[in-house]
């Protein structure tokens, strides 16, 4: 314990600064996971954000979560980071973050939690009075020693498995246990996932709207059949997935053409191959021209 501690004491001091590049900025998606106090404890829970990228304009008016992230290279490195966040009702905000830094180009495949050099990090912010998105997305350091929360959670051990990583799309899952050296508190980290999407684009550009596409699903909670439905503002692709809490895919439910105005279509709660699925939470993801947006799915017994 003396040595993860005294790691952690230095981890931010450690983080090197990486010189400025245009990235890909990840413009909205979903981050989410479930935690316990570890190996006994009251502090238990859930997060999920998704959106779009935050909007200092109206963060905590109309805009409760969100997440984002960007990807670039820089020199012969990747560094490619995701986050979300959620507006609490008692206006404190909690965040996720992870971030990976490999040489060369990042590529599907898993990564150890890295302690001391964050290369492969993920951490857990609660009761933050207040966050604000870097302007420089690779100046992580100065970001995170900025940020006064109730709770600092570092991981401490376990992986980030990235599934799919391009200049539209970082997307994986995450699990391990992570330890907040102030408060000497452990914490499990199970069922993380992160699904980010973007276009390459300056930082300074507007992000897409998913919030913006119409959507959802009639009836939720449901057992056996739920309706989804979308509107489009014009004709154009869309696609329209189902997934498990780990971000696995586990139907496509739309993949092509739609008209402008609303689609639906109804899914049964079964996979790509027609078998049935058990009750639990999902989740729904579009992705069309317009943007990206999401929910969720509660299917019952």
């Amino acid at each position: 314990m003396k040595s993860l501690l005294a790691a952690f004491a230095c981890l931010l001091a450690a983080l090197p600064a990486l010189a400025q590049e245009t990235p890909v900025v990840f413009t909205s998606g979903l981050y989410a996971f479930n935690y316990q106090q570890w190996p006994f404890g009251s502090y238990h829970g859930s997060f999920s954000a998704e959106g779009a990228s935050l909007d200092s304009l109206i963060w905590g008016g109309g805009q409760l979560e969100a997440a984002g992230g960007s990807l670039q290279v820089v020199q012969d490195s990747t560094i490619a980071w995701a986050y979300g966040a959620v507006y609490q009702e008692d206006q404190t905000v909690d965040l996720g973050l992870l971030i990976l830094r490999r040489p060369g180009l990042l590529t599907p495949g898993d990564y150890p939690i890295d302690v001391t050099g964050f290369t492969s990090q993920f951490v857990f912010f609660d009761g933050l009075s207040g966050l604000t998105i870097p302007e420089d997305p690779t100046d992580i350091q100065a970001w995170l020693n900025g940020l006064a929360a109730e709770h600092r959670f570092f991981g401490a051990t376990g992986s980030i498995t990235v599934s799919e990583v391009s200049d539209s799309s970082f997307v994986g899952s995450f699990s391990g246990r992570m330890l907040d050296p102030t408060a000497l508190m452990i914490i499990s980290i199970s069922s993380g996932v992160f699904d980010m999407v973007g276009l390459p684009v300056l930082p300074t550009a507007a992000p897409a709207a998913p919030a913006a596409l119409a959507h959802g699903s009639w009836p939720n909670p449901f057992n056996p059949q739920t309706r989804l439905y979308f509107t489009l503002p014009a004709a154009g692709a869309a696609r329209l997935s189902v997934h498990d809490a780990a971000g696995r895919r586990l139907a496509t439910l739309w993949d092509g053409p739609a008209p402008a105005g609303r689609s639906e279509v109804d899914w049964t709660a079964r996979d790509a191959a027609g078998r049935p699925l058990p009750a639990g939470l999902y989740f729904y993801r579009l992705r069309t021209a317009a943007g990206v947006a999401g929910g969720k799915l509660m299917l019952v017994q």
